[in-house]
């Protein structure tokens, strides 16, 4: 499943990267674009045409049918809360569901216990939230994911991790920014017997490989603290 992922997301490669690509105006809808990518849509996308090719459903409502497992809380879409918008969310609802592996704690993850509150305190950047019932909504579910416990692969931990992965392992970039989890995510795709990090980032402009291994582009910023990993699995039949 792993590989078969990676194969997919590498035909990415060079595509622009869009920042808040699935912010879009008006209500809540499943946004598809295989055009261009922020750094969560990427791996969705990547994830999600995995699966349908594994379920031998290759027209684009077996693709948007995954899209909108992966996306959404119990694979529903039920407006703009029910989205999985912090990223160790999105992995424990996905590992609940069978859809992906934790693998954050069985690699030496420790407890992360800073409440996530970045969404609610950040009110003014997301436009879906100037709506009080969306307000709302999401501080409750910042406060019962915060109740639950999260594990981080520490960053100086993460070179001795690197042979337990595989290709295709999702990967979010624990940060030190307060209420916040996960700043960045991508995929591992091995080059030369190295574990690089495949990733659609900001900084880049577009799709792309990091030129050394993960451990070493974990390593470039103090402010990333660490990762989370979670492996896709073959969708049930």
């Amino acid at each position: 499943m792993g590989e078969l992922v990676v194969l997919i997301a590498r035909t990415f490669t060079a595509c622009p990267y869009r920042g808040g690509t699935l912010e879009e105006p008006g209500e809540e809808h499943l946004v598809v674009n295989l055009r261009e990518f922020d750094c969560v849509s990427f791996v969705e996308s990547s994830v999600a045409l995995a699966r349908a090719v594994k379920r031998r459903c290759t027209d684009a409502d077996g693709f948007r049918k995954e899209l909108l497992t992966l996306r959404y809380r119990g694979g529903i879409l039920h407006g703009y809360p029910s989205r999985l918008h912090y990223f160790t969310d999105w992995i424990a609802d996905n590992a609940l569901r069978g859809n992906v592996q934790d693998l954050s704690r069985t690699l030496g993850g420790e407890v992360d216990p800073r409440p996530l509150t970045f969404m609610t305190s950040h009110r003014g950047s997301y436009p879906h939230l100037d709506r009080d019932e969306n307000f709302s909504a999401v501080g409750e579910t910042e406060r019962l994911i915060s109740q639950r416990p999260r594990y981080v692969i520490p960053a100086s931990a993460v070179p001795h991790v690197l042979p337990d992965l595989r290709d295709g392992d999702i990967i979010g970039i624990t940060t030190a920014t307060e209420g916040l989890d996960c700043s960045h995510t991508g995929l591992v795709a091995g080059e030369e017997g190295i574990p690089k990090f495949l990733h659609a980032p900001l900084s880049g402009g577009f799709v792309q490989l990091s030129r050394g291994s993960l451990a070493g582009y974990v390593a470039e910023h103090a402010g990333r603290t660490g990762i989370v990993v979670a492996r896709p699995c073959e969708p049930r039949a």
